[in-house]
């Protein structure tokens, strides 16, 4: 997304799901960083950062991602959810506020958008010279798929995981030092999108000189498991994502390989 791509070679390769969400093999016509940086003729993201970097108190950073001309009465499959994004600097922090015309509690809210729109704030964030602040959701339809809502809730009974009191300690596994987080950029923005760009076009398990550590220590290491597990090379793939030195990034993946190669030993 921060790439502005909209071509969906790239991201099937990680989620072969996305090919039922392009209207003609190729591409995503509702591809949210394609619309924050290209679809509407200029970056968007480098207005906002230039305009809250000069004046902290200004009220007119907003995102857009829906696009009238467009999205009215068409056929597509796809259509952006999320539609608007609010930015603004309060006490030094950057609060944004995602506004989401119909939203899925499992897949969108809770599932992909939590950790898209996330990023999105650090790196704005960043951009801007101030720490990150508040991050609200405001969804216009909040549903569920009955189909996987249920199935989800019957595994989570099953885990007795709605034991609240018990699990309180495990509330926030970054308060209690569980896992902890790795900085989405160390450099300034010019070198970090320059390493995208060369990570966005990097061969897995190749040699690619970063200057910014997150792609070295943190984003190559996934890719490259990712690479080894689609291999069936599962034990490589196990040790290669130990490498990442974010444990959150580390331990959620390592989560997902470790339960996907017992699925198909099964």
């Amino acid at each position: 997304m921060l790439g502005g791509c909209n071509d969906l070679e790239y991201i099937e390769y990680y989620n072969k799901r996305m090919s039922q969400f392009s209207d003609d093999g190729e591409t995503l016509q509702g591809s949210y960083g394609f619309r924050w940086r290209e679809h509407f003729g200029g970056d968007q993201l480098g207005v906002i950062i230039e305009r809250l970097r000069n004046d902290p108190t200004d009220r007119r950073c907003v995102l857009q991602m829906w696009d009238p001309y467009v999205d009215f009465n068409t056929e597509s499959v796809d259509v952006p959810c999320n539609t608007a994004i609010y930015f603004k600097v309060r006490d030094g922090k950057l609060d944004m506020t995602v506004s989401n015309r119909s939203n899925d509690v499992i897949w969108g809210a809770f599932g992909a958008n939590v950790v898209h729109m996330s990023i999105l704030q650090e790196y704005m964030a960043y951009g801007i010279g101030v720490e990150i602040g508040t991050y609200t959701q405001v969804s216009d339809s909040l549903h569920a798929y009955t189909d996987l809502f249920y199935d989800m809730y019957n595994q989570m009974e099953a885990e007795d995981a709605f034991d609240f009191y018990s699990q309180m300690s495990l509330r926030n596994p970054y308060d209690n030092k569980a896992i902890n987080s790795f900085p989405l950029i160390s450099t300034d923005i010019m070198t970090w999108e320059q390493d995208l760009t060369w990570f966005l076009c990097r061969a897995p398990m190749s040699s690619v000189d970063f200057a910014d550590p997150f792609f070295s220590e943190v984003a190559v290491p996934l890719q490259d498991a990712w690479y080894l597990y689609k291999s069936e090379e599962y034990d490589e793939a196990l040790i290669e994502v130990q490498s990442c030195l974010a444990s959150d990034w580390g331990t959620a993946a390592y989560n997902w390989l470790n339960k996907s190669i017992s699925n198909k030993g099964k």
